[in-house]
């Protein structure tokens, strides 16, 4: 389903959740966030080339073949011509997902003023991250790979489209303060997905952390990092940034290792499998 007829379509979601979430988080996101799927917004670039090479190498074993034999001439013939076949559908698929993916992402920036209420209250980012995480996030991560992937996706996505009243730095807060909690109540196999999705964030959090460059460009320039929402040109520094990026190291390391020394057998084992 189009991000466009998700969007046309989300007042049939508001029943689903409580008039208090709705305050701090639009139907259109919510709406958006459970229509679309990953290969929606991430062109499978690796399945393309490794295929593609898979061509290529079954092409090649035509070529060094020297059987000399009318029948093998005329297989290799129609082989040729099968795989020349596959290599054009493969590129004109290859294309097709390309203008697919940037069309939805091209209207998930063209929508992004309707994600998150402009009548919400003063200094509600932080219920805003709450409620994306509790209602979005967290559910979705934990089914598939495929789901942990499409969730890291978007959040970076929110961030990197300037998305007013995302705050990226009260929503990677959340993520991590939260994230024992929810997985005591995960299975081993939510618990290994969820798990995906947390090493994709912390991968961010590195890279942003790991050069001031990156950050000055990827963070300091967009309003996710601005200390206050009621003060979006005030952006947190790069040392505020590193400062609070080990505290979460931190609260996080205490957190899966209070986990993992529980008397309660499916915790640590939801635990190890997050790790």
């Amino acid at each position: 389903m189009g991000s466009e007829m998700c969007i046309r379509d989300s007042a049939s979601v508001e029943s689903l959740l409580p008039a208090s979430a709705w305050a701090v988080l639009s139907p259109q996101l919510f709406a958006t966030f459970w229509c679309l799927g990953l290969p929606d917004i991430l062109l499978p670039t690796a399945a393309y080339e490794t295929a593609a090479m898979r061509i290529r190498a079954a092409q090649a074993a035509l070529d060094n073949d020297a059987d000399r034999a009318v029948a093998a001439v005329t297989r290799r013939r129609k082989e040729r011509e099968r795989y020349a076949q596959l290599a054009e559908r493969l590129k004109a698929d290859a294309a097709a997902q390309a203008d697919r993916v940037r069309a939805v992402r091209d209207n998930l920036r063209a929508h992004r003023d309707l994600w998150f209420p402009p009548s919400a209250a003063a200094g509600s980012e932080r219920a805003s991250m709450c409620a994306l995480l509790q209602y979005c996030i967290f559910p979705r991560a934990t089914l598939s790979p495929a789901d942990a992937r499409f969730c890291s996706e978007l959040w970076t996505l929110l961030h990197a489209h300037g998305t007013p009243r995302f705050s990226t730095l009260q929503f990677i807060d959340r993520l991590l303060k939260d994230l024992a909690a929810h997985v005591f109540a995960c299975t081993e196999r939510e618990a290994a997905n969820l798990g995906r999705f947390v090493a994709d964030a912390l991968g961010t959090l590195h890279r942003w952390k790991a050069s001031r460059a990156v950050y000055d460009r990827e963070c300091r320039a967009l309003p996710g990092f601005s200390v206050s929402l009621k003060q979006l040109t005030k952006r947190a520094s790069y040392e505020e940034f590193a400062s609070v990026t080990a505290k979460w190291y931190a609260k996080m390391a205490k957190q899966l290792t209070a986990a993992l020394e529980s008397k309660e057998y499916m915790e640590v084992c939801a635990c190890g499998a997050l790790v």
